[in-house]
């Protein structure tokens, strides 16, 4: 293979890349993915922080 060659797979690589990810960025966006993630998150934080609560209480009652 010579170079142009080479160059021309490595650019339709790069451009297949970049559109991938412009398309995944625009799907997670439609689906509210990263929104339903932080959502999950704070939910997950919420109840460690209640469980936190509720052993310190299991601890005072013996």
């Amino acid at each position: 293979m010579d170079t142009e060659a080479m160059t021309l797979v490595v650019i339709a690589i790069a451009i297949a890349l970049a559109i991938f990810l412009i398309c995944r960025e625009l799907v997670c966006w439609y689906n509210k993915t990263n929104r339903k993630i932080a959502l999950l998150e704070r939910q997950n934080a919420l109840l460690e922080e209640i469980l936190g609560h509720l052993e310190s209480i299991e601890r005072k009652n013996g």
